[in-house]
């Protein structure tokens, strides 16, 4: 069996570049958002699936987020025009779980 080629930093550098262009805008960061400084709750990544657009998570970070009466978005845009944050009621939303409790950690 062969090694896998380890990228040159040139490589490595172009797929810095590929993932803060392409996977950084859909990349979500869940926060407190009545707190006077924020706190994490987690993160996650925009999907679509059908006709069903939203954030992908994991189990416990969808368990601390659903505690929550109003949650912080924070965005990662690639242009400053781009909407970086906003808040959202919980009561707003509408959850899909995949599995179920205890979450495997």
């Amino acid at each position: 069996m062969t090694m896998p080629k380890r990228p040159t930093p040139e490589e490595k550098a172009e797929l810095d570049r590929t993932i803060m262009a392409h996977a950084g805008r859909s990349t979500i960061g869940f926060v407190t958002a009545g707190e006077t400084i924020p706190s994490s709750r987690g993160s996650g990544t925009f999907i679509r699936f059908g006709n069903v657009a939203g954030i992908l998570t994991c189990g416990d970070v969808f368990r601390e987020v659903l505690k929550e009466h109003e949650i912080g978005i924070m965005c990662a845009p690639t242009r400053t025009d781009q909407i970086q944050r906003f808040r959202v009621e919980s009561g707003l939303t509408e959850h899909i779980a995949f599995g179920q409790e205890p979450w495997p950690g």
